[in-house]
């Protein structure tokens, strides 16, 4: 029980801290800040984002937040950096970084696929329409739903909720109102004020991929990954091709201890996004607790070669020691 909840923990800072380089005495240290939009008014919340070293070895990963920003601190001044961004339905990103001047802002519109239709916000799962729901929205709880936003893009939670409620008593069924509401409040470290909204957003509008799957991850981070399965099983549902779905089931039946479940969702989203060292360790762990060890060597050794330098890579070569005290004593006559 304790090696589970610390492996759990250990989980959610692969996801939601940003890694810390330790440069040796005298090296200047440098810091990547950045901004991704979906669009010109959309932020990309919730997204990867991957950076790797040219000279310096570094492979990290961070997750924007609410207002799709992101940040990579402690990274070694005056060398060159890959910034690099997969999400499905838009081309992907490498974008090179110079540190010359020790710190970097960097504002990044995705843009969709050839023969890809951008969604408003959120998606509502592969072939949504606009329906009647959306189509009854009046042009005030619009405008207030806008001003929301703007205040997400500005960092201001609680003047993006102030807007997002005044929106939803103007139209009480804006399932897209309450959605960006759990956003910020998930943003701001709320977890049950965050829920609240979300089970409003579905409970009004089924098919919001992305809602689903923020309800399912705001309740594994509560700890309540019973309630957390089915909303994230709704969401790969919806969105069958989100990595970033099918990671996070992952981690739910991991936790759940359905290890098979967990696997074939792990492998999943490696096959959709191939570089994404945080699954490894996933998938690394579900295949240990099956017995089967010399894969989970494998996904580990994927994992501290993709990130060398990422605080959990202690842990995995910690897990690989085991592993060899294992084989060697299981071969002993």
């Amino acid at each position: 029980m304790r090696s589970s909840r610390r492996f759990r923990f250990l989980l959610l800072l692969i996801v939601y801290c940003a890694p810390v380089l330790v440069a040796q005495r005298g090296t200047k240290y440098g810091y990547i800040d950045g901004q991704i939009f979906l669009s010109e008014r959309q932020p990309a919340a919730y997204i990867q984002v991957r950076l790797d070293g040219n000279s310096t070895g570094t492979n990290l990963t961070v997750i924007t937040d609410p207002q799709g920003k992101f940040q990579f601190a402690g990274l070694i001044s005056g060398k060159m950096y890959t910034l690099m961004i997969e999400l499905h339905g838009y081309q992907p990103v490498r974008k090179s970084v110079d540190l010359t001047m020790s710190r970097s802002f960097e504002s990044i519109t995705l843009q969709a696929e050839p023969n890809e239709r951008v969604r408003e916000v959120p998606p509502e799962g592969a072939g949504a329409v606009l329906d009647a729901r959306q189509a009854m929205i009046p042009p005030q709880a619009k405008a207030e739903f806008e001003a929301g936003r703007k205040r997400l893009d500005a960092n201001d939670p609680p003047g993006a909720v102030a807007h997002f409620q005044k929106a939803i008593e103007l139209f009480p069924n804006y399932a897209e109102a309450y959605q960006l509401m759990g956003g910020a409040y998930l943003g701001s470290g709320n977890l049950a004020l965050a829920e609240t909204a979300f089970v409003k957003a579905v409970t009004i509008e089924d098919r919001l991929a992305n809602a689903q799957l923020a309800l399912g991850l705001t309740r594994n981070l509560m700890g309540n990954t019973p309630a957390a399965e089915k909303p994230l099983e709704r969401a790969v549902q919806l969105d069958p091709n989100n990595p970033d779905a099918h990671f996070e089931l992952a981690k739910n039946k991991f936790a759940l201890h359905r290890y098979p479940e967990a696997e074939a969702h792990a492998a999943r989203s490696l096959a959709l996004k191939p570089q994404n060292p945080p699954v490894y360790v996933v998938l690394g762990y579900t295949l240990l607790r099956q017995k089967k060890a010399a894969e989970a060597e494998e996904a580990f050794r994927h994992f501290l070669k993709m990130a060398p330098s990422s605080p959990m890579a202690p842990d995995v070569k910690q897990a690989l020691v085991m592993i060899e005290q294992h084989e060697q004593q299981t071969r002993r006559p």
